[in-house]
């Protein structure tokens, strides 16, 4: 797998196949990171670096993967005229980042405050040209003010420096989904027991109470009235202050907290307030984005039609065009499979792969649906 990874020569979907084989084979080792950075510079295909540079954050390896990421975001053009990776691609090492400095232990103070150097220059508008980066930079801050915080032992301090010890004030719990997510969900929502209770039918009501106070957050981006358990650490309200993004950036950042809080409700309600909140928003191509991933995690057959409709739009952006394409082959309906078809022919080439790539998705996972006939 590893030698299909980084040969150039193999098609968009064996390489993909070997990236997850190479990421589920071994633990997730400092060799395998290895592997995944040698890969980036034998492909053109920005899907394929988007891939590539998505699975180094889930890693969560510092030594060697954080020089390369910030690599990824500053390396222009010979001429120095433009940066030399797509913005897609530099939108996923940002949050690659972001996804390593979650971890609350570990990770050297020296190297913790490089990196939000790093990301305040990426999160200004003088600085960087690119909307989708600098959001993607403003959400990397606060989720490092906003980690996971492990049950498990602490590492030992990395080398060159103190150990950081990151803020506390995130659940522990796991939710149902297995990715480092760019924001962690409401603290609700990142229970167990919580989410047990929501699949009850006796708390129906409770939960549809639930859902229509995280569709008021996905639209205002406010929490504070609605909920007051919502409202964010301490330390991480600081840090935005201190940085100049606090009105701005704590928007976004509750928007994705109640995208990833009805993810894990994870019913047809939830589903479908994240399918209208992908339809309606007009703020932010990064949030509608990731409101298509979530939808390909869930893999709910309801979004498909919204999903559908995304690819459809042309003025769209193509990072949600892409996304939503990918999301609609996880859900794998037969009613996506003409959409797909067509949209393999995009002039969009990330859209495109996308589409090549989730008729595979398709095809596979199509297999494990249960049908009208099956029941």
């Amino acid at each position: 797998a590893q030698a299909t990874l980084v040969d150039p020569k193999c098609s968009l979907d064996d390489r993909l196949r070997a990236l997850y084989t190479v990421k589920n084979e071994g633990g997730k080792t400092i060799e395998q990171a290895r592997v995944l950075m040698a890969a980036v510079d034998t492909t053109v295909s920005v899907l394929m670096q988007h891939e590539l540079l998505y699975n180094l954050g889930q890693f969560q390896i510092t030594d060697e993967v954080v020089p390369f990421l910030k690599y990824i975001l500053a390396h222009k053009t010979v001429d120095g005229s433009t940066f030399h990776y797509n913005v897609v691609s530099r939108h996923e090492a940002i949050e690659s980042l972001g996804a390593i400095l979650c971890r609350s232990t570990g990770i050297a103070s020296d190297m913790v405050e490089d990196l939000r150097k790093v990301l305040i220059d990426l999160a200004t508008e003088s600085i960087e040209p690119f909307v989708e980066i600098r959001e993607s930079a403003m959400l990397a801050l606060m989720r490092m003010d906003t980690p996971i915080v492990s049950s498990s032992s602490s590492p030992a301090p990395a080398a060159g420096g103190t150990s950081y010890v990151a803020p506390t004030g995130v659940s522990s719990t796991v939710h149902p989904f297995v990715s480092v997510d760019p924001s962690p969900p409401f603290p609700a929502e990142a229970n167990d027991a919580v989410l047990k209770s929501y699949q009850n039918p006796e708390n129906k009501s409770k939960v549809q109470e639930r859902i229509a106070v995280l569709v008021k957050v996905l639209e205002t981006g406010v929490v504070s009235e609605a909920d007051p358990d919502c409202v964010m650490t301490p330390s991480a309200t600081e840090k935005a202050k201190e940085v100049g993004y606090y009105a701005e950036q704590c928007s976004l950042w509750n928007k994705y907290r109640a995208m990833f809080s009805l993810r894990n409700i994870n019913t047809a309600e939830s589903v479908l307030a994240i399918c209208d909140a992908l339809q309606k928003d007009a703020t932010s191509a990064l949030f509608r984005h990731e409101l298509a991933f979530v939808l390909g995690q869930l893999e709910h057959p309801v979004s498909g039609k919204v999903l559908g409709e995304v690819i459809e739009n042309v003025k769209e952006h193509s990072m949600v065009r892409h996304e939503a394409a990918e999301a609609l082959g996880a859900v794998a309906e037969a009613e996506g499979l003409a959409v797909l078809e067509k949209y393999c022919h995009d002039s969009e080439q990330i859209v495109v792969d996308s589409c090549v790539v989730a008729l595979e998705m398709h095809a596979y996972w199509s297999k494990f649906k249960t049908t009208s006939s099956d029941e």
